[in-house]
């Protein structure tokens, strides 16, 4: 489980790693993107001021970046029709103006594919801004689970010192009443031998006794047999 969890967190990480250098690519991109587009306000600013728009419009600086091309568009247009109808009289201002609108119109065209391209940006850097806040919440529940998981073997790990303490103890007393049911069955065979000895001793006693009884009960079958002698003899001592 945990070489699946060190093997998910490298793939993780490589995946994390390579969002960022995407990431980095975007923003150079935009980069590049800002600085042409600076540099298209610029032209920009030099046509407005070659055909005195600021002088005409006040709102200028209001307006959106299309909205004036557009404006810088339709007045080339007013000025061509101008330098139409002059033609004979302004030919070489005609040229010039000419040669402005082409500009012009391969600024707007720039400007507008570099809007394009900058819009697109945007939306590939959001998603993959998107996508790497999910990676990095997919990071930190991966830190979470790899957190509880240590927490989880310190756990068993304590428990199983727990349990080994808890085995040598129980090892101890185990020793301890091994022991003890040594010197009990000790005991118990040193009574076993006291026990037969007296058995064998009771039995002695009983043989005796037996012998005792038979020596009494001859004894008193001899008194007896006297005392009826003793008895038969004074009264024939009588008579």
């Amino acid at each position: 489980c945990l070489e699946d969890i060190a093997d998910a967190n490298s793939d993780f990480l490589a995946q994390l790693k390579m969002k960022q250098e995407v990431c980095q690519v975007l923003e150079e991109k935009m980069e590049y993107l800002s600085e042409n587009n600076q540099k298209l306000t610029k032209c920009i600013g030099s046509v407005l001021k070659v055909l005195h728009l600021e002088e005409k419009y006040e709102s200028l600086d209001q307006m959106k970046l299309d909205s004036i091309v557009h404006l810088i568009l339709h007045e080339i247009n007013c000025l061509l029709n101008t330098i139409s109808d002059a033609q004979d009289v302004k030919q070489n201002e005609l040229v010039e103006k000419s040669l402005v609108v082409t500009l012009l119109e391969h600024f707007g065209q720039e400007v507008a594919d570099l809007r394009s391209e900058r819009n697109t940006l945007k939306q590939e850097q959001q998603a993959k801004s998107e996508e790497l806040l999910q990676l990095q919440r997919e990071k930190q529940e991966l830190v979470n689970i790899t957190d509880e998981f240590w927490e989880e073997v310190e756990t068993r790990n304590r428990k199983v010192d727990e349990l080994r303490a808890e085995a040598k103890f129980l090892v101890g007393q185990l020793s301890e009443l091994q022991g003890s049911r040594r010197s009990l069955q000790s005991e118990i065979i040193k009574l076993i031998q006291e026990n037969s000895m007296l058995s064998d001793e009771l039995c002695d006693s009983r043989e005796k006794e037996r012998v005792l009884e038979d020596d009494f009960s001859i004894l008193i079958s001899e008194v007896m047999s006297k005392d009826i002698l003793s008895v038969v003899f004074r009264s024939l001592h009588s008579e």
